[in-house]
């Protein structure tokens, strides 16, 4: 068998070479991320959210958010307002659509919830910063996000797609060991959500998808924005909000 030369072997793996150079890391992922997010003015997005039957328990939502990013102090002040309607089926196959709205100035989150089967809409009043830092706030800040992942998961970019007509990067990684060690109520986390993927736009930085697997490997969590708009005009008054005559509010601000 004649072999090949040297060069010609360096030719051929050259390909293969800057197909793995164009593949950024997650760290330069998220510098990008930054950059993009403070260019961000406003967004918009339909949005769903998808937790596969668990114990006889699976949840269907779907709706839309939108988003306006302010400077405030030299800081970006992020307000945002989602109306999410919730298709919730309990263990003997019950059913509850559940409609819900969030709102947030920057400062405070307001979180409205009417369930059909308890005539008072509740309301519940939080300090959006305190939310955001655990990690409950849809459309929070997309880098903020990026960072609680790669401390809970050993992510790295594994290739690129298309997602929604858009060219994407995947991100995947398994729950780390260690932050179960520092975190140990995150036991129940990491059972619902062992392995993780992770779709970022390659243009405009933004989490399009987001993929959870079980420790069976069976997808336990898909969130996905669709239809994704940005600085387009937005209303102020989205972010205005006042509790409906009748509501039960609970403040959990101070």
């Amino acid at each position: 068998m004649r072999r090949l030369s040297p060069m010609i072997l360096a030719l051929l793996l050259i390909p293969a070479a800057r197909l793995d150079a164009a593949l950024p890391t997650v760290d330069e992922l998220t510098g990008k991320m930054t950059t993009a997010a403070l260019e961000r003015k406003t967004y918009s997005a339909d949005m769903k959210l998808t937790i596969p039957p668990t114990g006889g328990l699976s949840v269907t939502s779907s709706g839309k958010i939108t988003g306006k990013n302010v400077t405030r102090d030299g800081k970006v002040v992020r307000k945002i307002h989602t109306l999410v309607e919730s298709a919730i089926r309990v263990p003997g196959g019950q059913q509850v659509t559940i409609r819900s709205k969030l709102v947030t100035n920057g400062e405070v989150t307001w979180i409205e919830s009417r369930n059909p089967l308890k005539p008072q809409v509740r309301v519940v009043k939080h300090k959006t910063e305190k939310l955001a830092a655990q990690g409950m706030q849809p459309g929070q800040d997309p880098v903020r996000e990026m960072e609680a992942f790669k401390e809970m998961y050993s992510l790295k970019v594994v290739e690129e797609d298309e997602f929604d007509g858009v060219k994407v990067y995947v991100l995947e990684g398994d729950f780390r060991d260690e932050y179960l060690e520092k975190h140990p109520t995150a036991v129940t986390a990491r059972k619902l959500r062992k392995r993780i993927r992770i779709y970022v736009g390659q243009d405009d930085m933004f989490t399009r998808k987001v993929k959870a697997y079980d420790e069976d490997g069976s997808e336990s969590l898909i969130r996905e924005f669709t239809n994704v708009k940005f600085n387009k005009p937005v209303d102020d008054a989205l972010f205005e909000y006042t509790p409906p005559k009748g509501a039960k509010v609970q403040d959990l601000s101070k």
